[in-house]
């Protein structure tokens, strides 16, 4: 009786082993989704699931995984794996990772090496690739011999193997992921007696969609091999739910495993979890469960969404004021610098909604200061200037070229407070292609830009604001107060409904009031409903 117990638990391990070689994936956030990731791959994960993915990274990263599977009979499939990930600048992303799917029977071992970079920007598409070392050996005890049938005459093999990822952004909330796994399909048979024994090429493709807090994934594998004449096509499916800031939670499945996990993290560590439970394949498997561990070292770069900078002006003026000084040449001539500030001028200009003020009369006022325009790059500088050209804002910046890409980064400066209200960069990788990026970085700046109103008096529940139809604005409109807290930010003070609107004021009755409303509080139109 004990040894056909030994011999069934050979025969299922060996039976699962010989079905899934080299199929085992780490990271326990992509097994909660069910194995979807192809077209997420936006964390260390992407060593394994699409190594396109790294282009998007940007700190060095360090991450362990250890998952357990009972198979039952008393035996467990164990797989351990380390990963690290090292940001190379504009040469791109690298990544190395060890795994190992062991028992007391069998070692699988897989080194990889990864890369990952952006190859365009609009569209936004990143590509990478893995070169994989695969061995595989059956460890000679007790078991096995028991019938040398299992060892097929030998005990280990090597192999290598390549994928290949990429990873488009069809906007900010819908990508598209692809990868071929596998691209030459090593053969990892033993000996020649036994035949081949091939890792088969799997493609993989999928997309995912942003919606609020829950980012859904569909995903279809195709692996090259069929099984009783059917093509081997698995399709999975996932959904992740941002619960609070340190929270997600998630859940997927596919033709093969019904899967759920959470992950809990700070800035720089992350802590994921998956249980997976199998639906098909061998009886008496009774799932896994999988934890890992990242490490992310230095700090994170926010994601700055597109928010609307508050910006007031005087009563009766209805447009910005502006000046741009020429730009600050760092590594091009001041020529080119001075064209790219010429570039700004005729953007804004354009936009009319500003008054951008002459090159010319800017030189004027500056040979009178025996100042030079790209000499004046402090806040403190632009406000004296600002207030010698009676503007509202004056934007300074400076033109960078590293290596073939120029960057265009400004700064907006409220003449009035005396500090950088606004901060953008335009990237190129050609002088060619400056106008366009100048362009669009006023259209980026231009979109941020809320020109707002005043509360200029207050009558009980009614308050008069200094806008009226030629800002157009009709009775009925919904807009908010705010006030600046001592944190410089900017909150909701009232919500308040336009009842009276002539030509430029308005009177408003107030809806909800969160705190007093003071003289000059701002009133923002970008909050109409």
């Amino acid at each position: 009786m004990k040894t056909f117990i030994i011999i069934l638990a050979v025969f299922l391990m060996l039976t699962t082993i010989c079905y899934g070689a080299f199929t085992d994936k780490p990271g326990a956030r992509p097994i909660g989704l069910g194995g979807a990731y192809v077209a997420i791959a936006d964390d260390i994960n992407s060593l394994f699931y699409n190594p396109a993915g790294l282009g998007r990274l940007y700190r060095t990263e360090i991450t362990g995984v250890y998952d357990q599977q009972s198979v039952g009979l008393g035996v467990n499939l164990n797989y351990g794996y380390i990963g690290a990930i090292q940001p190379a600048g504009d040469l791109g992303i690298f990544g190395a990772s060890v795994s190992q799917s062991y028992s007391e029977l069998y070692r699988e071992y897989i080194i990889s090496l990864s890369y990952g970079t952006k190859i365009t920007k609009k569209p936004l598409v990143y590509a990478g690739g893995n070169i994989k070392s695969l061995s595989k050996k059956y460890i000679e005890n007790s078991y096995t011999q028991i019938d040398p049938l299992f060892l097929n005459n030998g005990y280990s093999k090597t192999g290598i193997s390549f994928d290949i990822g990429i990873l488009a952004y069809i906007n900010k909330f819908w990508t598209l992921g692809a990868m071929l796994e596998n691209v030459n399909s090593p053969d990892m048979a033993l000996n020649s007696s036994s035949g081949e024994e091939r890792v088969e090429l799997n493609t993989k493709i999928g997309s995912s969609y942003k919606l609020g807090d829950w980012t859904p994934i569909a995903e279809v594998n195709i692996k090259n091999r069929k099984i009783n004449g059917k093509q081997d096509i698995n399709f999975l499916l996932g959904t992740e739910y941002k619960f609070s800031q340190n929270i997600d939670l998630r859940i997927g499945g596919n033709l093969n495993n019904l899967s759920t996990g959470a992950s809990y993290n700070t800035e720089n560590i992350q802590v994921d979890y998956a249980l997976r439970y199998p639906i098909t394949g061998v009886t008496g498997v009774y799932g896994s469960h999988s934890l890992q561990l990242t490490y992310k070292f230095g700090t994170s770069k926010i994601e700055r969404p597109l928010t609307k900078v508050v910006l007031s002006l005087p009563s009766g003026v209805k447009r910005m004021a502006i000046a741009i000084l020429d730009l600050s040449a760092n590594n091009v001539s001041e020529m080119l610098s001075s064209t790219v500030a010429e570039f700004l001028r005729l953007e804004f200009f354009k936009l009319q909604r500003y008054d951008v003020v002459e090159r010319q009369n800017i030189e004027i006022i500056l040979k009178e200061q025996a100042l030079q325009q790209t000499g004046c790059t402090s806040a403190k500088c632009a406000v004296e200037l600002g207030r010698l050209l009676n503007v509202h804002y004056i934007i300074v910046g400076s033109l960078n070229r590293l290596g073939n890409q120029y960057a265009v980064n400004v700064r907006i400066v409220d003449v009035e407070k005396g500090r950088i209200v606004l901060s953008e960069v335009g990237e190129c990788d050609s002088e060619e292609e400056l106008p366009a990026t100048t362009k669009g970085l006023v259209e980026r700046i231009n979109n941020q830009i809320s020109v707002v109103g005043k509360v200029v008096s207050i009558e009980q529940d009614e308050i008069m604001i200094d806008k009226g139809s030629q800002d157009k604005l009709n009775e009925g409109d919904k807009v908010t107060v705010q006030s600046e807290n001592k944190e410089g930010e900017m909150e909701i003070t009232a919500e308040i409904q336009l009842i009276k609107v002539e030509k430029e004021k308005s009177r408003a009755k107030i809806i909800k009031k969160y705190k007093e409303i003071q003289i000059n509080d701002i009133v923002n139109f970008e909050f109409v409903e």
